[in-house]
């Protein structure tokens, strides 16, 4: 059949998405690879004949998306039928433009398989007709078809007017004669709906040949409601032929890799899509009033403007997603005055590349960094090892003085590693002769913000230049991971700047810079009160710092193998005494004390949870008879018992400046009053006080006399006291 009109047609699929809110999961793109769709289908690698009629549109939606496939504002759910012995069966549904529809709610998404007759009766498709209803509900249709065409053209579309049938690709016409069919036609009534659920369909070999055993309806998310609200956010990525059996790239911008398969003559194009695009950007459309990224909860995809049959080659369809988020406020060159000349957009993108995909990178294929070796994948294949990657940041136009980072949110303790390294790559783009080596920096920023209070270190960067090293070999490792972009450098780097700072008096508002002692060209800077103990964020970026030729640089940067190594692994001490004291039958005395040191731990304890401060605890505890010093014939009993509790805490590192040794403070600071209030002021102290007198009582001594209710012997008497004081760095006194 041949449409008279065919590039005003449309056809799409789509699907529910189980991650809805992108915002939270960092989901920024829309990525597939797709064989062009212009080449003949011969495997010759020429353009198609008709390959100028295959230009047309693909459409995503993202967003709240209709459910109601046939637009009557009524859920349709196959098992809500009746069946042909259900006695009043047609009072339960209702006829509408497009077919049949239960009257009742859905219960469950299951048939009855007790009864195979209503079963069959209602796997009949989304719009609730058999293939005699159908032709039924639409003989005027078919009467104008037949009138316009006659002979045989009409006979297919009558025997299935709705063009819903199922017919698997198991189907045993295709396996008797599977020369007569291509595979389009194999699987061209695949996602029929009606009979695509019957119960025990096999073919010939013994394979399931039915395609579903759940009952369709339009309930794709199946959340008990039929959404009818179309909000959502429309790209727009044109097909366009470039005359040599490909897609034209000047007419496709999220295009972003192409593959030549050598020798089969397929070209694979990877396509990726930002979905945070601008308002004005051509290709983007807002439909419904949507605003944000908070809700999507479906994905729709549709082609339109194709004037003949087209096959669309997908090899994959992904929503990409990152750990690391693009920084997108305003990172200048604080501190300095810089200014920065936006005149020209700088172009900002964060990609993963890996050894598996991207070995044959033009112009530098990817390679294991030196010294890192794959690990094995756990699985069948013994042999098999994970894939390695790395993270990929490309700016374009980067102005004099700005930068682009990316970030990412985390809550460590860096105060057990003594240094930090990462590998970095640097290349030019666009086969353009800058930037030259130095000309752009990259730099790692860490602390609890990125604005206000962080440390930073920065490098020069050296381009990657091909020396002709043969890939495969150390030497061509440092070709791409130049041993001068490896980022390794002492933590303790930050805290003698942090102190250097302090002792100047400088505030902390302000950027204070300095240098790495063992690389000299590397630069270090402090704002803030940060701390290696508290790091929420970690931040890594490019530079282009400030130069006299305000030049914009434009490269590809890679980062890899982020990591602190070389673990603080001192031990402590511990120890536990105990004495007791027996005064006859005077009382008792009990004293005990307990100290921990840094660094102690038990056996089943990792590094990270082992003391990070020095723990002293003492106890007393005194119990006696007073009424001994009273004499016998009184009968006088006087119970007391007086206890003492002491906890001092001494921390490792100074409450106020986590990263900064308590004693390393106490020694720099030449005050000794001072030095008494800072060390009082770290601690954290405890101690209690407490004295019982429990019971008191007049024992009865008066032999051969009648007790009396009111005998003072009947009575007795408890007091109780007890002072607790606590002081810590936060609380003076409590």
């Amino acid at each position: 059949i041949q449409l008279a009109d065919p590039e005003s047609r449309w056809g799409g699929i789509m699907r529910d998405v189980s991650t809805t809110d992108f915002q939270a999961a960092n989901i920024e793109y829309l990525e597939f690879w797709m064989l062009s769709p212009f080449l003949n289908d011969d495997g010759s690698g020429n353009p198609a004949p008709d390959a100028q009629q295959k230009e047309g549109d693909i459409y995503f939606n993202l967003g709240n998306i209709s459910e109601d496939i046939l637009r009557d504002s009524r859920k349709f759910f196959e098992n809500g039928l009746p069946g042909p012995n259900d006695p009043n069966g047609e009072a339960r549904i209702q006829e509408t433009n497009w077919g049949r529809v239960p009257t009742s709610r859905q219960i469950n998404n299951a048939f009855d398989n007790t009864d195979l007759d209503r079963r069959e009766a209602q796997d009949v498709g989304l719009d609730g007709l058999t293939d005699a209803q159908e032709q039924d509900k639409y003989s005027d249709y078919l009467a104008a078809l037949r009138a316009a065409y006659p002979g045989s053209l009409v006979d297919p579309i009558e025997e299935d007017p709705a063009a819903d049938n199922y017919v698997s690709f198991r189907d045993n016409r295709f396996l008797e004669n599977p020369e007569d069919f291509t595979l389009y036609e194999q699987y061209f009534a695949n996602n029929g709906t009606q009979g695509n659920s019957e119960a025990g369909t096999q073919n010939q070999n013994g394979l399931t040949a039915f395609g579903t055993n759940i009952p369709d309806n339009e309930d794709l998310n199946r959340d008990n409601s039929l959404n009818e609200t179309e909000s959502y956010f429309q790209y727009r990525v044109p097909i366009r032929h470039d005359g040599n059996g490909g897609i034209d790239l000047n007419e496709n911008p999220f295009i972003t890799d192409v593959r030549n398969v050598e020798g089969e003559g397929r070209i694979w194009y990877r396509f990726k899509i930002p979905l945070d695009l601008p308002d004005e950007n051509p290709l983007f459309t807002r439909v419904g009033g949507i605003q944000n990224f908070r809700s999507i909860r479906f994905i729709r995809m549709y082609m339109r403007g194709f004037e003949t049959r087209t096959t669309f080659r997908m090899a994959t369809l992904d929503l990409v997603r990152n750990q690391w988020r693009r920084y997108q406020q305003e990172l200048t060159f604080d501190g300095v005055n810089c200014p920065v000349d936006n005149s020209v957009p700088t172009a900002f993108d964060v990609n993963a590349l890996n050894i598996e995909e991207n070995a044959d990178k033009v112009p530098f294929p990817y390679v294991v960094p030196p010294g890192i070796l794959r690990e094995q994948a756990l699985g069948v294949n013994i042999n098999a090892l994970q894939n390695e990657q790395a993270l990929a940041i490309t700016v374009d136009d980067l102005a004099d003085c700005d930068s682009r980072a990316i970030y990412k949110l985390t809550n460590i303790d860096l105060r057990l590693y003594e240094r930090l390294r990462m590998f970095i790559h640097a290349e030019r783009r666009f086969d353009n002769a800058l930037p030259e080596d130095g000309d752009l920096t990259a730099f790692i920023r860490m602390g609890s913000d990125f604005t206000k209070n962080y440390y930073e270190y920065e490098i020069p960067l050296v381009i990657s230049e091909d020396d002709g090293s043969v890939p495969g070999t150390p030497a061509y490792e440092r070709v791409v991971w130049p041993e001068a972009n490896e980022l390794d450098f002492p933590l303790d780097v930050f805290i003698d700047l942090k102190n250097d700072r302090n002792q100047q008096g400088i505030p902390l508002n302000l950027v204070y810079s300095g240098t790495d002692p063992d690389k000299p060209e590397a630069l270090v800077r402090i704002k803030g009160n940060p701390n290696l103990g508290q790091v929420k964020g970690v931040m890594i970026g490019v530079r282009n710092p400030d130069s006299p030729d305000r030049q914009y640089h434009s490269a590809e940067v890679w980062v890899n193998e982020l990591r602190a190594f070389g673990l603080d692994e001192s031990g402590g001490v511990a120890a536990l005494a105990r004495a007791d004291f027996q005064m006859a039958d005077f009382g008792n005395l009990s004293l005990s004390g307990k100290y921990a040191g840094i660094g102690y731990g038990g056996i089943d304890q990792q590094l990270y949870e082992r003391n990070r401060e020095e723990i002293i605890e003492m106890d007393a505890a005194l119990n006696v008879e007073l009424g001994k010093f009273l004499p016998e014939d009184w009968g006088v009993s006087v119970p007391f018992l007086a206890q003492y509790s002491n906890r001092t805490s001494n921390p490792q590192y100074d409450p106020y400046d986590y990263d900064v040794l308590l004693k390393e403070k106490l020694r720099d600071t030449d005050n000794l009053a001072q030095r008494d209030s800072i060390r009082e002021a770290a601690q954290d102290v405890t101690e209690i006080r407490s004295i019982n007198f429990t019971n008191v009582r007049k024992e009865r001594t008066a032999v051969g006399t009648t007790p009396k209710p009111w005998d003072i012997s009947n009575f007795s008497a408890s007091y109780s006291y007890t002072e607790t004081e606590n002081r810590d760095p936060i609380i003076e006194s409590d």
